[in-house]
């Protein structure tokens, strides 16, 4: 469903590969041999979901415009798209055409280690704890956010008399947190100087290491480096 909706919407999509969920983990799966250089997708930027985009959908919930919330004019673009997906997987949000990349939110279980207990963390050498910890205040930083924007919308839906609503928890916003952050794609604009986090569909599949990964598997992600799988 996710390839054909992609497909609808402008994406070009090689007959080579195909999108596999399975233990939890996604990935692309070669069906034949791929030549080197060969495109095997192609994703129109229209596609992308932005932060700018997530926002006015959660805003729209109040009836609220941008003008509204220059309270948080500063980049929140991670708490925008982590709100945005933790109410869509709730089907909080109106129907905005997004179904098909939800429901493949929905067969995929977040493993980043920012959501590991700490007896965990033991797993890790001391040089890769520190950065832990930063991805764990980062998803603090963000929920707190998510929660002072839900705080305003539930006020203001309170008042509307909105009912049937009900706002995601903490592990909520924290699994969405690691959803997005293992999906988002950088784009950068030459023009401005500016750059932008964005769910790419389909394209997503490609950005970072799977979870559950073991044997043999395990040992040569350890050897790739992490550029290849982190773009964040």
């Amino acid at each position: 469903p996710l390839l054909e909706w992609a497909k609808s919407k402008g994406a070009l999509v090689s007959q080579k590969v195909a999108l596999r969920t399975q233990e939890n983990a996604r990935a692309v799966v070669a069906l034949e041999k791929i030549e080197e250089g060969e495109t095997v997708f192609s994703v129109p930027t229209s596609l992308a979901l932005s932060a700018v985009a997530a926002r006015e959908q959660v805003l729209a919930l109040a009836g609220w415009g941008l003008e509204d919330v220059l309270m948080w004019e500063e980049d929140h673009s991670d708490a925008w798209l982590t709100l945005w997906t933790a109410l869509a997987l709730r089907n909080l949000l109106p129907d905005v055409g997004w179904q098909a990349y939800v429901q493949g939110l929905r067969d995929e279980t977040p493993d980043l280690p920012a959501l590991w207990d700490d007896g965990s963390l033991e797993l890790f050498s001391k040089q890769i704890i520190p950065r832990v910890m930063s991805m764990r205040k980062e998803m603090a930083a963000c929920v707190k956010v998510c929660r002072d924007v839900l705080f305003e919308l539930e006020t203001a839906m309170g008042e509307a008399g909105a009912k049937g609503w009900h706002s995601p928890s903490d592990l909520e916003l924290q699994s969405a947190w690691a959803l997005v952050r293992s999906r988002w794609i950088r784009e950068s604009d030459s023009s401005t100087g500016t750059v932008s986090k964005k769910l790419f569909p389909v394209v997503d599949f490609m950005n970072h290491e799977p979870s559950g990964l073991s044997g043999a598997a395990a040992s040569y992600a350890s050897k790739v480096p992490q550029s290849r799988f982190n773009n964040g």
